[in-house]
């Protein structure tokens, strides 16, 4: 039990350390393209996960694949104010709510 709690928390652990950060390395690089690295960091890591045999490497591999989740976290926000000036609140709602949505 104590080996799955790992492989949730090393997640939530460095998407906490890391997206304030990747926010400021957003801003001097541009936000757009800081999204579309961490969309690939991500995805690419999330096939990688699937394969690995040893706990470390998975662990590890986790730690990876959170640096693009808090790439694409960090900036999505910010992309769509920029996108919808007038209608930010609108468009950060729906963004924030999509996850919970249910399929009836």
């Amino acid at each position: 039990m104590a080996s799955v709690n790992w492989f949730v928390n090393v997640f939530l652990v460095s998407m906490a350390s890391a997206i304030l950060l990747l926010g400021v390395v957003a801003d001097w690089l541009g936000k757009e393209l800081m999204f579309v690295i961490g969309a690939a960091i991500f995805m690419s890591t999330a096939f990688l996960v699937l394969s690995m045999g040893d706990f470390i490497w998975l662990l590890l591999l986790r730690c990876v694949q959170d640096l693009g989740a808090a790439m694409i976290s960090g900036t999505a926000i910010a992309i769509l104010a920029n996108l919808f000036p007038k209608e930010t609140g609108l468009v950060v709602g729906i963004n924030t709510s999509t996850p919970f949505l249910k399929e009836s």
